[in-house]
C-alpha cells in the first residue's frame, strides 16, 4: 500500500486549512481499518497453514512407516532370491563342468593328432629354411670378400692421389721460389736505374742528398706496402691450404671409421649365424623329445577314453538329480514373481499418494511465502521457512525412495529373464567341472601339462623363425650399407677431383686479381704524384726554368727509348718463362708509363735524369741483371713461407 501526498501551493493551504486536515484524517482512518482487516485475515490463514502442516507431518510419518515395512520385506525377499540364485548357479556349474570335460578330452585327442602332423611339417620347413640361410651366408661371405678387395683398391687409389697432391705442392713451392728470385732481379734493375738517375742529376750535393733520401723513403714505403700485400696474400693462401688439408684428413678418418663399422657388422653377423646353428641343434633335440612324448600321450589317450565312458554314465545320473532340483527352483521363482507384483501395486498406490501430497505441498508453499513476507513487514515472531524446508526434504526423500523401488523392480524383472539362460550355462559348467576333476585324478601326466609342453614347443619354433627373419633383415641391411658406402666413396672421389679443379681455378683467379690490383695501385700512385706536382706548381708565384726546352725533350726521348727497351726485355722473359707470367706482366704494367688514360707525355717534376753514352747498357746486360735481381727476391720470399708455416 502506498500513501501519496500531493504538494499544494502555500496560498491554497492558507485558504482551506480545515478541509485539508479533515480529509487527511479520514484517509488515514480508512487505511488503518483496511490494514487491520488484512492483518486479521493473514493471521487466520497462517493458523490454518500451521494446522495443515501438522496434518501433513502426521501423514508423512505414517507413509514413512509403511515404506520401512515394505523395504524390510523387500530386503528379506531379495536375500532369499540371492540364495536361490547361488544354488542354481552351483548346480549349473557342475553340469557344465561335466559336459565340458568330456568335450575337452575329445578335442584334446583330435588336436594332439593335428599338432603332431603340424610339428612334422614345421620341422621340414625349418630344415629347408636352415639350408637356405646357409646358402645366403656363403653368398654374403663372397660379397664381403669382394667388397674388401674393392676397399683395398680404393685405399690404394686414395694414397696415389695423396702422393700426387704432395708432388703438386712441391712443384708449386719450386715455382714460387723461382718467382721470388725473378722479383729480386727486378728490384736490382730498378735500383740500378735509380742510381743512374741520381748520378747524372745537376743539383747541388745537399739538394741531391735530400732528394735521394726522399726517393729512398718513398721507395721504402712503396716496397713496404707491396711486401705487406704480398705477405697478406701468402698468409691467406697458407690458411686456405691448411683448411683443405684438414678437410681431407677428416674425410680420410671418416672413411676409416666406416670401414671399421663394416668389419664389426660382419663379425656380428658371423656370431649370429653361429647362434642360429646352435638354436637349430637345440630345436632338433627338442623335436626328438617331443616324438617320445607323443608316444607316451598316445598310451594315455587310451586310458582317458575308458575313463570318459565311466564319466558319461555318472553324468547321466547327476543330470536327472539336477532336473528335479531345477523344477523346485522354478516353483520358488514363480512365488517370488507373484510377491513382486504385489509390491508393484503397493508402490503405485504410494506414488499416487506422494503426487497428491506434493501438489498440496506446493499450494501450501505459496501460502507460506506470502505469510513470511507479511510477518517480515509487521516484525512478528515465528518464521515457518525451516518447517517448509523440512517438508520439502521429506517429499524429496520419498520421491528418491520411489525411484529406487522402480529401479529394483526393473532389476528383478531382468534377473528373472536371465534365470533360464543361467540354468543352461550352469548345467554345462557342472558337466565340464566333473569331467575335468575325473580326468585330473586318474593320470599322472595330465592334459594341461601336455598342452603346456606343446605351447613351449610352439614358442621355441616361433622364436627360431623370428631369429631367422631377423638375421635375414640384418643381412639385407648390411648389403644396403655396403652399397651406400660404395656410392659415398664414388661421390667423395668426384668431390676431390672437383675440389682440385676449383683450387686451380681459384689460384688462377687470385693471381689475375692480384695483378689488376697492383696495376690499379700504380695508376693511383701516379695520379697522386701528378696531383702533388700540379699543386706545387700552382702554389709557386714564379717559374724558374733550369734547362731549355730542347734539352728536356731530348732527355724525355732518351728515357722513353730506355723504357721501350725494358718493356721489350720483359716481353722476352715472358716468352722464355711462361710460369712467371703474372710477375712479368705486373712489371710490364709498371713500365707502361702511358697506361693511365689521362697521363701526360712529359713528367711534371722540375728535375730530369740524363743518361750518358758511358752508362748505356745493352739488352743482354739488362736481362742478366734482371734475372739476378729476381733470383735474389725469390730466395728472400722462399724464406718467408717457411717462417709462416712455423708460425701456423
Amino acid at each position: 500500500l502506498e500513501i501519496r501526498v500531493h504538494n499544494t501551493a502555500p496560498g491554497q493551504i492558507n485558504r482551506r486549512p480545515k478541509k485539508f486536515v479533515f480529509f487527511t484524517d479520514d484517509v488515514e482512518f480508512a487505511k488503518r481499518q483496511t490494514l487491520e482487516a488484512l492483518i486479521q485475515e493473514l493471521t487466520e490463514s497462517i493458523e490454518m497453514t500451521e494446522r495443515d502442516q501438522e496434518m501433513i507431518k502426521s501423514e508423512n510419518q505414517t507413509m514413512r512407516n509403511i515404506l520401512k515395512s515394505t523395504e524390510k520385506e523387500f530386503d528379506r525377499r531379495a536375500e532369499s532370491k540371492m540364495k536361490l540364485e547361488n544354488e542354481i548357479l552351483l548346480n549349473l556349474q557342475e553340469c557344465l563342468l561335466n559336459d565340458k570335460a568330456v568335450e575337452s578330452m575329445a578335442n584334446g585327442i583330435r588336436k594332439m593328432r593335428e599338432m603332431s602332423r603340424k610339428q612334422e611339417i614345421s620341422l621340414m620347413t625349418m630344415e629347408n629354411q636352415h639350408a637356405r640361410i646357409l646358402l645366403e651366408i656363403e653368398i654374403m661371405r663372397n660379397r664381403h670378400a669382394k667388397n674388401a678387395a674393392v676397399l683395398q683398391e680404393k685405399q690404394a687409389l686414395m694414397k696415389q692421389k695423396e702422393h700426387e697432391i704432395d708432388l703438386l705442392q712441391a712443384e708449386y713451392d719450386n715455382k714460387l721460389s723461382v718467382l721470388m728470385r725473378k722479383q729480386r732481379e727486378q728490384d736490382i734493375v730498378i735500383k740500378k736505374f735509380a742510381a743512374l738517375k741520381e748520378i747524372f742529376d745537376m743539383k747541388s750535393p745537399q739538394e741531391r742528398r735530400i732528394e735521394g733520401l726522399e726517393k729512398q723513403i718513398k721507395c721504402l714505403r712503396d716496397r713496404t706496402e707491396v711486401m705487406q700485400h704480398e705477405w697478406l696474400r701468402q698468409q691467406g693462401h697458407v690458411v686456405k691450404l691448411a683448411d683443405q688439408h684438414h678437410i681431407m684428413v677428416t674425410d680420410i678418418n671418416l672413411i676409416k671409421k666406416q670401414i671399421q663399422i663394416c668389419e664389426q657388422k660382419i663379425m656380428r653377423i658371423q656370431a649370429e649365424s653361429d647362434t642360429v646353428m646352435a638354436d637349430r641343434n637345440r630345436v632338433e633335440r627338442s623335436l626328438r623329445t617331443l616324438r617320445g612324448r607323443l608316444e607316451v600321450l598316445e598310451r594315455t589317450r587310451k586310458d582317458a577314453t575308458e575313463r570318459n565312458e565311466n564319466a558319461q554314465r555318472s553324468n547321466l545320473a547327476i543330470s536327472h538329480e539336477y532336473a528335479a532340483n531345477l523344477k523346485d527352483a522354478e516353483t520358488e521363482i514363480i512365488q517370488l514373481e507373484e510377491e513382486i507384483e504385489q509390491l508393484d501395486k503397493e508402490k503405485m498406490n504410494l506414488t499416487q499418494e506422494l503426487d497428491r501430497v506434493q501438489r498440496e505441498a506446493l499450494i501450501w508453499q505459496r501460502k507460506g511465502i506470502l505469510a513470511v513476507e507479511l510477518k517480515k513487514n509487521i516484525a512478528t515472531a515465528k518464521s515457518l521457512s525451516g518447517e517448509i524446508g523440512q517438508m520439502r526434504s521429506e517429499i524429496h526423500r520419498m520421491e528418491v525412495r520411489r525411484e529406487q523401488l522402480r529401479r529394483t523392480s526393473e532389476k528383478l524383472a531382468d534377473d528373472l529373464a536371465l534365470f533360464v539362460t543361467r540354468r543352461d550355462t550352469a548345467m554345462e559348467k557342472t558337466r565340464a567341472a566333473a569331467a575335468v576333476e575325473k580326468s585330473h585324478g586318474g593320470s599322472n601326466t595330465s592334459q594341461s601339462t601336455y598342452h603346456h609342453k606343446l605351447r613351449l614347443a610352439k614358442s621355441d619354433v616361433n622364436r627360431v623363425s623370428k631369429e631367422i627373419t631377423d638375421a635375414k633383415a640384418q643381412m639385407e641391411q648390411l648389403m644396403k650399407d655396403q652399397e651406400r658406402l660404395d656410392r659415398e666413396l664414388a661421390e667423395t672421389n668426384a668431390k676431390n677431383s672437383q675440389m682440385e679443379e676449383r683450387v686451380a681455378e681459384l689460384i688462377k683467379e687470385t693471381m689475375v686479381t692480384e695483378r689488376t690490383k697492383h696495376w690499379l695501385l700504380e695508376r693511383v700512385v701516379r695520379a697522386q704524384r701528378f696531383g702533388t706536382e700540379l699543386a706545387t706548381a700552382i702554389k709557386r708565384q714564379s717559374v724558374r726554368c733550369k734547362k731549355p726546352k730542347d734539352q728536356v725533350l731530348a732527355e724525355h726521348e732518351q728515357a722513353r727509348k730506355l723504357n721501350e727497351r725494358l718493356r721489350y726485355i720483359v716481353g722476352v722473359l715472358e716468352n722464355e718463362h711462361p710460369h712467371l707470367e703474372d710477375k712479368l706482366e705486373s712489371i710490364s704494367n709498371t713500365l707502361n708509363i702511358f697506361s693511365p688514360g689521362g697521363s701526360p707525355r712529359l713528367a711534371a717534376s722540375e728535375t730530369c735524369a740524363i743518361l750518358n753514352d758511358a752508362f748505356v747498357l745493352s739488352d743482354k746486360d739488362i736481362l742478366d741483371a734482371a734475372k739476378a735481381r729476381m733470383g735474389m727476391v725469390l730466395e728472400e720470399e722462399s724464406s718467408q713461407p717457411e717462417e709462416l708455416q712455423e708460425q701456423t
